[in-house]
C-alpha cells in the first residue's frame, strides 16, 4: 500500500524462482530478467493493471509453467519479453 506511485521495479538478477505475490498495483514497468522463474501463476500479475512492459528474458520458463490465465485483464501490457526461456511454444 505505501509503494502505490511506484511504477519501475527492477528485481532482475536475484535468482528468483518465482514472481513474488503482493507487488504494487501501479507498476508501469516490471523487470525479471536474469532469474530462474520457472511459473507464471494465474493471479500473481493480474493486480498490476497498468503493467505495460513485463521483462522475463533469461529465465528457465516452459510453456507449460505459464497458466493460461496469467496475463488476463492485463489490457495495458503491450510489451513482453520471453527470449532465452525454454519455451517450445507461447501458451
Amino acid at each position: 500500500r505505501k509503494l502505490s506511485s511506484l511504477e519501475y521495479l527492477d528485481l532482475s538478477s536475484n535468482n528468483l524462482s518465482q514472481i513474488p505475490s503482493g507487488l504494487p498495483r501501479n507498476i508501469v514497468l516490471l523487470h525479471l530478467e536474469k532469474n530462474a522463474i520457472k511459473v507464471i501463476g494465474r493471479d500473481v500479475l493480474t493486480q498490476i493493471k497498468n503493467l505495460e512492459y513485463l521483462l522475463l528474458h533469461n529465465n528457465k520458463l516452459k510453456a507449460r509453467g505459464i497458466h493460461p490465465l496469467a496475463f488476463q485483464g492485463l489490457k495495458k501490457l503491450h510489451t513482453v519479453h520471453l527470449y532465452n526461456n525454454m519455451l517450445e511454444r507461447i501458451p
